[in-house]
C-alpha cells in the first residue's frame, strides 16, 4: 500500500503501491508552485491517486512542475498522463530527451534496459522471439504503456530552480543512468538523490561515472537524503553507504585481477560468486538467483578494466572469456 511521509510542513514523499524496489517514490513539494519530484509510472501512482493526495493536503488539485531525476520507467513514464490531466511543465536533464525517444515504443525491445544482459546471461533467449515478447509484455503490464512527451526545460550541471522556500541546485550524477541528476537544497541541507544508492545495474550503468558522481555528493553539506526508493535517510547514515560502495568497487576490481592471475581466463559467471558479495539478503535472493544481477555487476567491472587496458576479452565458442592483458 502507498504511504505518505511528511518530511517538512510542505514536503511529502509518497511511496508506491507496488514493490518499493521496482517502483519509485513521488515527492510532493507544496510552495509557490506545486511540484512533483519524479512522476512514477503510468499505473503508479497515476493522476487519480495524485489528485486524492493533493486534496488530502488541502491544496488545489493542480501540478505546476515535474522534476525528473532520471529516465528509468519507474521514475518518469507517468509524466505524460500527468501532463494530460494537470498540464505541468516538465524539467529533466538534457540527455533525458534521448531516453524519451527510445521509450516511445515499448514494442521496441531494444529499449528494455536489461536486454543485452539477459541475452548474455540466458543464451536461450537469443534463440526464440517468444521469450522476448513475453518479457516485453510482462514489462508493459507492470509499468504501463508509455507515450512520448516534450521537456519544457533541459537541465544541466549547476542550474538553479527557485520554488519559493526551496532553491534547488542541479548536480549531474551519471552512473546509474547517463542522465541521472540530484537536486540539492543547500539552505535546508536536503538532497534528492534519485537512485544513487546502487543496487541494480543497467545496460548503461557506468562504474567510472558512479565513482565520479559519488565523490561529488559525499562532500556536500547535507542533513537528509530523500531517495527514489524507500524512506528518507539521515545523511550521517546514508553517507557511509556511498563510501562503502566506493570501497566495494576497488575491492571487486582487485578480486577480478587476482582471479585472472591465479586461475587464468574466466567467464563472468565463473567469477561472480567470488567477486560480488555486497547485496543484502533480499537482493541476493531475488536478483542474484533469479536475474543473476551479480553477473551484471561483474560485466560492468570487466568493462571498466578492459577500457583501462588491464584485461582483454575474446569470444570463444559463443562464450565471452576474459584474461589479463
Amino acid at each position: 500500500m502507498p504511504k505518505l511521509y511528511k518530511i517538512t510542513k510542505n514536503l511529502f514523499t509518497l511511496t508506491p503501491s507496488s514493490n518499493i524496489y521496482s517502483s519509485a517514490n513521488v515527492n510532493f513539494l507544496i510552495d509557490k508552485k506545486i511540484t512533483l519530484i519524479d512522476a512514477g509510472t503510468s499505473n503508479d501512482p497515476g493522476p487519480r491517486n495524485i489528485r486524492k493526495i493533493l486534496n488530502s493536503l488541502g491544496v488545489p488539485p493542480r501540478i505546476d512542475l515535474i522534476l525528473i531525476t532520471h529516465s528509468h520507467v519507474d521514475h518518469f513514464t507517468g509524466a505524460k498522463k500527468l501532463k494530460k490531466v494537470f498540464n505541468p511543465q516538465i524539467f529533466a536533464h538534457y540527455l533525458t530527451e534521448q531516453a524519451i525517444k527510445q521509450y516511445s515504443d515499448f514494442r521496441n525491445l531494444g529499449s528494455f534496459e536489461y536486454w543485452e544482459f539477459i541475452e548474455k546471461t540466458f543464451p536461450i533467449v537469443r534463440k526464440t522471439h517468444f521469450i522476448k515478447y513475453l518479457i516485453s509484455f510482462m514489462y508493459r503490464r507492470s509499468f504501463g504503456n508509455f507515450e512520448e512527451f516534450q521537456l519544457d526545460k533541459k537541465l544541466k550541471e549547476g542550474d538553479e530552480i527557485n520554488l519559493g522556500s526551496f532553491n534547488f541546485r542541479i548536480i549531474f550524477t551519471p552512473g546509474h543512468s547517463p542522465d541521472s541528476i540530484c537536486l540539492y537544497e543547500p539552505n535546508k541541507k536536503i538532497l534528492f538523490s534519485g537512485d544513487m544508492i546502487p543496487y541494480t545495474p543497467y545496460i548503461h550503468t557506468s562504474i567510472s561515472d558512479f565513482r565520479s558522481s559519488i565523490k561529488k555528493l559525499i562532500n556536500l553539506d547535507v542533513k537528509l537524503a530523500i531517495r527514489g526508493h524507500g524512506k528518507p535517510q539521515i545523511w550521517q547514515e546514508e553517507k557511509p553507504r556511498y563510501m562503502h560502495f566506493l570501497k566495494d568497487m576497488d575491492i571487486a576490481k582487485l578480486r577480478i585481477l587476482k582471479i585472472l592471475k591465479l586461475k587464468g581466463p574466466q567467464t563472468a559467471h565463473r567469477m561472480a560468486n567470488s567477486v560480488f558479495q555486497r547485496t543484502h539478503l533480499i537482493h541476493k535472493t531475488i536478483y542474484t538467483n533469479l536475474m543473476r544481477v551479480s553477473v551484471f555487476w561483474i560485466l560492468k567491472y570487466l568493462e571498466e578494466l578492459e577500457e583501462q587496458g588491464k584485461i582483454k576479452s575474446q569470444l570463444i565458442k559463443n562464450r565471452l572469456i576474459f584474461s589479463l592483458k
